[in-house]
């Protein structure tokens, strides 16, 4: 009960602090989170696995799992490939993460005349973002944003009402009091259960944005929560994705004590004010972009950054350009992200 709530809460899990996934049959580091041990040790976006407690990914992969492995080890030493080929090793000890749900948010200038982009990188959909969200919309406002970019592409979900938090700040200037979601329960609910269907309507805030377009950046991480806002703002704005297909999570879980353990069993799913809900596949990209580990999450010459300001700037996907020689987004083959569909930690799309 008490790691349910710290995590849901406070954004506090016991692990070491990284994020990760598989490309071209090799584990690879998307991210850390910041004060966390994998931090301390100087583990970084972009590094590779060489050997974990001196085996191979692949063999750890081929017998317990990756999963196991780090749920039964406590400390682990990790051999790690830099970018530039060298390699160090560091042992790292699991010890109590902080999540930061939203590690950056800023205003984009592009130039004179044209209104500037307001980017945040969310990472969970857990309460402390709920008070973030006021201030990052306050200043989007105070620039003159009209187009908003949300960096989720290792969003793995969280808390449905952080999710209609945000879609308030998103949408709840122009539509205010229109529906927002559907919540359909499972017809053999347990009493504790909610009733069986609940209507979600966006409320105007202080600083709800009148938004023009919304950009989603994404990947096939971006599950459940992430889902959820951009398919139910999807009816009022234009909405693009830029990245890749989303994960395709449109069911949810709640939360039953039991024995002083807390079992969260599938027992809902989610329409837009369209009626649309089945992504089980993912929600479809508009606009395809590499992420690229090599460069920061959001980043000057993050491919994915920029193909969004591209949308925001001329309305389509720089794709276009591609005959002078400009960008071409592309999907880099071979990559895997961790099943976002397990524990708490693990909803964070891989993370340790």
């Amino acid at each position: 009960l008490q790691a349910d709530e710290e995590f849901f809460g406070e954004g506090r899990y016991e692990g070491f602090g990284f994020s990760w996934r598989e490309e071209n049959g090799e584990m690879r580091m998307t991210g850390v989170f910041a004060a966390s041990p994998a931090a301390a040790a100087g583990i970084a976006r972009g590094q590779t696995v060489v050997t974990l407690d001196n085996r191979s990914y692949g063999d750890i992969v081929a017998n317990e799992g990756i999963g196991a492995f780090f749920d039964n080890n406590d400390a682990v030493e990790f051999e790690l490939r830099e970018l530039d080929n060298s390699t160090f090793v560091a042992q790292i000890t699991k010890d109590i993460v902080t999540i930061d749900p939203v590690p950056q948010a800023r205003i984009i200038d592009l130039g004179p005349g044209v209104p500037p982009v307001g980017y945040m990188e969310l990472r969970s959909f857990i309460s402390t973002a709920e008070p973030v969200f006021d201030q990052v919309f306050a200043d989007f406002i105070a620039a003159g944003v009209q187009d908003v970019v949300i960096d989720m592409r290792y969003n793995g979900g969280g808390l449905v009402r952080t999710a209609e938090l945000l879609g308030d700040y998103l949408g709840g200037f122009a539509n205010d009091g229109l529906l927002f979601s559907e919540t359909i329960y499972n017809a053999d609910r347990n009493p504790e259960i909610p009733p069986e269907q609940r209507l979600s309507y966006f409320s105007g805030r202080g600083n709800s944005i009148d938004i023009t377009r919304l950009i989603v950046i994404a990947t096939r991480a971006t599950a459940s929560a992430s889902e959820l806002v951009t398919n139910s703002l999807d009816p009022y704005a234009d909405v693009w994705i830029v990245g890749d297909d989303t994960f395709g999570k449109p069911v949810g879980q709640v939360g039953i004590a039991f024995c002083e353990k807390i079992l969260r069993p599938t027992a809902f799913r989610t329409a837009n004010a369209d009626g649309f809900g089945d992504y089980f596949d993912g929600l479809p990209v508009n606009c395809a972009a590499d992420d690229v580990l090599e460069f920061p999450v959001g980043s000057d010459n993050d491919p994915n950054l920029i193909a969004a300001l591209s949308i925001s700037q001329t309305g389509g996907c720089p794709v276009a350009a591609a005959a002078q020689g400009e960008l071409v987004p592309v999907i880099r083959p071979g990559i895997r992200y961790p099943d976002v569909r397990g524990n708490a930690a693990r909803d964070l799309a891989g993370a340790f």
